[in-house]
């Protein structure tokens, strides 16, 4: 068989872990996904979604993200709009004890079907003892 009739990728990290690798008929072309989607697929992608109405242009909302220690890494993208102009401040690898109170938001998994959850914590308007640690402030 040629080479151009069969193409196989290795998926996975062990042997036999392969497939074939996906072509559009109409196109020719490869059928790939973004990375993001990819973890969406693989119940890695999680989502948070909250909004506070009536804040003013000198309001400030505070946030921050606190992960377990271990070895796998956290990644974070987000999107933050104000009709108002309130100034949003993102702290993370705050001591634990320069955090207290504050709105638990919850990280909902983008892929319905899985059940990995992730040891993030975020919250959102906590008292924070600490705060020349602000790793961005959005306004």
């Amino acid at each position: 068989m040629s080479f151009w009739k069969r193409l196989v990728a290795r998926w996975g990290s062990g042997d036999g872990e392969t497939a074939d690798v996906r072509i559009d008929k109409s196109t020719n072309s490869l059928q790939i996904v973004e990375y993001e989607h990819h973890e969406i697929h693989a119940g890695s992608h999680y989502n948070i979604s909250d909004y506070q109405l009536g804040n003013n242009a000198s309001a400030i909302i505070d946030i921050t993200a606190a992960t377990p220690a271990g070895p796998d890494e956290t990644h974070l993208t987000f999107s933050i709009y104000s009709s108002s102009g309130a100034t949003v401040e993102l702290y993370a690898g705050l001591d634990p004890g320069d955090v207290t109170g504050g709105t638990s938001l919850h990280l909902q998994n983008n892929n319905g079907n899985s059940i990995k959850t992730i040891g993030m914590t975020v919250l959102k308007d906590p008292t924070i003892t600490e705060t020349t640690l602000a790793l961005l402030t959005l306004a």
